[in-house]
């Protein structure tokens, strides 16, 4: 028997990277089903674009920004759920901003 754990090459890792980063557009698309204001449509578009196209990585860094990017989108899902008020919306553009700063720290985080 073999006690060795397998280790996971870098190939493996940046493809698991990249399906978390193709998860993170398509629950962007899901948002975009759940709503029909035109200013969250435009912010979800805008965002979906430049996650679409980060780049996969190995650095957990950058994977610790991929979860609270993921969990940022997921507090948005639940809150488009809820708008019933002007005040709603303007609450989720400001969650827009947060998610956006997220974004903008992943993708200069990659960089480096």
């Amino acid at each position: 028997m073999c006690f060795f754990k397998k280790r996971r090459s870098n190939d493996e890792g940046l493809v698991e990277n990249k399906r978390a980063i193709e998860a993170m557009t398509g629950s962007l698309e899901t948002l975009k089903v759940a709503t029909d204001n035109a200013e969250i449509l435009a912010k979800i578009d805008q965002i979906q674009e430049k996650i679409k196209y980060m780049n996969p990585t190995l650095d957990k860094n950058a994977h610790n920004f991929d979860k609270k990017i993921n969990d940022a989108i997921g507090d948005l899902k639940i809150a488009v759920m809820k708008i019933k008020t002007d005040d709603d919306i303007a609450k989720i553009l400001t969650s827009f901003k947060h998610l956006e700063m997220l974004v903008a720290d992943r993708i200069n985080n990659s960089r480096a």
